[in-house]
């Protein structure tokens, strides 16, 4: 059935659904809230720690499932195009107006340990990078892009950013380098394959995942490797995941409707200078999608990857597989 068609026939079900609710008489609205409250105290005062516990995974399961239908829908419609603007232009306002900051090139620390977080986060090693081909598909300001190039690596970038294709330019200036202004949602303007695509942290904002993933996928050569680094869904037994997820969405909120240049000044006033743009990054943007382990794996498998694995033991995904000949 065509996704459209879908889409019509759930947002008839909910409206019959929704008219429903709304004609009932006081009383009998009355009554139904007492027998759902009822329903729920009978359930509370029989329930074990274990069974409280089932519940809260089936709802975990649920929302996950939902939010990976949610997506595919969303994707196909016209109104959710705004979103995916504002999204870019929040990243082109950072590339270029946000320069400075915790892990990115300005940050010191960050380029000592950039080669050895590249191989910490592909389990390959620094060596192996000499004279392999690596594409940086959404390389943003280009720290990745430059890490590649110090390791020895021929690099192909690309951003749909014109600030983030000047900046990486500009980083990369000394190695060899291709970069090039792109959208990740459409196909790629070319038909090289390299030894590593990398995707660190893009797919995630740009409303259509599985379309972003599914272009980059004939950029991998026979024996190449595909590293996603995607936010990941907060672990149920790790509970400050759910907190910081719950602390971005509130600062969304309070920032939802100012300009990128307003949310950056009142960051500034609450935050120190060197968190400025991470914490733009993680709540300015509109579109933040997580997803689950299993689906992520699943697309890696379908495509034909082996030896998938994740590398760094984070909310966040971080993600490599190996292309089969």
């Amino acid at each position: 059935m065509p996704m459209s068609h879908r889409r019509k026939m759930i947002t008839r079900a909910l409206r019959r659904k929704f008219k429903a609710m709304t004609t009932t008489t006081a009383a009998v609205d009355l009554d139904v809230r007492e027998e759902i409250q009822d329903d729920y105290d009978s359930l509370f005062s029989v329930c074990s720690d274990d069974d409280l516990k089932a519940i809260l995974r089936f709802l975990l399961d649920e929302v996950s499932e939902l939010r990976t239908l949610t997506r595919h829908l969303l994707a196909e419609s016209p109104r959710f195009e705004q979103l995916i603007t504002d999204t870019r232009d929040s990243f082109n306002f950072q590339w270029g107006d946000i320069k400075e900051g915790t892990a990115l090139l300005s940050d010191p620390k960050f380029v000592k340990n950039a080669s050895n977080q590249v191989e910490e986060y592909t389990g390959l090693s620094r060596d192996w990078f000499k004279g392999k081909r690596v594409l940086d598909a959404g390389c943003g300001n280009g720290r990745w892009s430059a890490t590649f190039c110090a390791l020895g690596a021929e690099v192909t970038s690309f951003d749909i950013s014109d600030h983030g294709v000047a900046e990486t330019r500009e980083a990369c200036s000394g190695g060899s380098v291709n970069v090039l202004k792109h959208n990740v949602l459409e196909p790629l303007p070319f038909n090289d394959t390299f030894d590593l695509v990398w995707s660190y942290g893009v797919l995630h904002h740009t409303g259509d995942t599985w379309t972003g993933f599914q272009n980059l996928l004939p950029a991998v050569a026979g024996n190449g490797y595909f590293f996603l680094m995607l936010y990941g869904e907060p672990r149920a037994w790790v509970p400050g995941e759910f907190r910081e997820l719950n602390l971005y969405q509130r600062m969304r909120w309070a920032l939802r409707g100012r300009s990128s240049m307003e949310k950056k000044e009142l960051l500034e006033k609450i935050l120190e200078p060197q968190l400025v743009h991470g914490f733009f990054d993680a709540v300015s943007p509109p579109i933040n999608d997580c997803y689950s382990r299993s689906e992520v794996t699943g697309w890696l498998r379908r495509a034909g990857f082996q030896d998938i694995r994740e590398t760094l033991d984070n909310r966040n995904i971080h993600i490599i597989g190996q292309k089969d000949v």
